[in-house]
């Protein structure tokens, strides 16, 4: 079977998904191991396909937007980069930034020697909300890569998750021998220092209903397989008729 820990560690009825897994591990010519390693990366790909991530239109629009954008290879990892550069609207900025603070029980710019400093964390607020953008998404990165290598499929980083996600996934992929499993799991909630509750329940449950989702869209695909298998068997039997003229 395939275990798999959800963002949130929220949990949701997998029944049909495991009724069948098990007819289609039945049915495949596939190993089982290998198999199972394949069904865990087409999850951990829904998942990252399904989980909503915020738009960077509207994060730019607190007053942090971008002027342009050039591309360009990295000579320490040869990978392609881009850089942006932004144009500040200080005003628009720190009204939004003080009204969100407000909003959450804070203090509304009491705290701060004087304008500048405000405008400077309202500047530094909004682009930490720009770098986070994929943030949840970006927990599936480790068990997509590991389990593509191991399946022999081509691994590319999608461009809108987060560089830095090593460490907001585990996978451990099944392994030839008696009873086999692949575990993969996000862990891009946990240790996170959120702004407040209401934040924090807002990404357990995006991150959780693309994994659901995920798990939706694979039973179907694999109740699909097995009902064209059937079908292949019974017409060895009985072939289809076809129509004359």
């Amino acid at each position: 079977m395939t275990p798999v820990n959800s963002p949130a560690g929220i949990t949701f009825d997998t029944r049909e998904f495991d009724r069948a897994l098990k007819e289609y591990l039945l049915a495949t010519s596939l190993e089982l191991s290998d198999a199972l390693n394949r069904k865990a990366l087409r999850i951990a790909h829904g998942a990252l396909a399904n989980t909503k991530k915020a738009e960077r239109s509207a994060i730019e629009d607190l007053g942090l937007r971008t002027a342009s954008v050039k591309e360009y290879t990295s000579e320490k990892t040869k990978k392609k980069k881009v850089k942006r550069k932004f144009d500040f609207a200080e005003d628009e900025a720190i009204e939004k930034y003080l009204g969100a603070r407000s909003k959450a029980g804070r203090s509304s710019g009491q705290s701060f020697e004087n304008r500048k400093a405000i405008a400077k964390a309202a500047r530094k607020w909004i682009a930490a909300k720009l770098r986070s953008i994929g943030f949840l998404r970006s927990g599936w990165i480790v068990s997509i890569k590991k389990l593509s290598s191991l399946v022999g499929e081509a691994y590319q980083r999608p461009a809108d998750v987060v560089s830095r996600s090593a460490n907001l996934g585990r996978c451990t992929p099944a392994k030839p021998g008696l009873n086999p499993f692949a575990l993969i799991e996000n862990n891009a909630t946990l240790g996170v220092r959120w702004n407040d509750s209401k934040a924090a329940a807002l990404g357990q449950k995006l991150a959780t209903e693309g994994l659901r989702q995920a798990f939706v869209v694979e039973t179907q695909a694999m109740q699909k397989y097995i009902a064209d298998k059937l079908q292949e068997t019974a017409n060895k039997f009985t072939p289809p008729k076809t129509s004359t003229k």
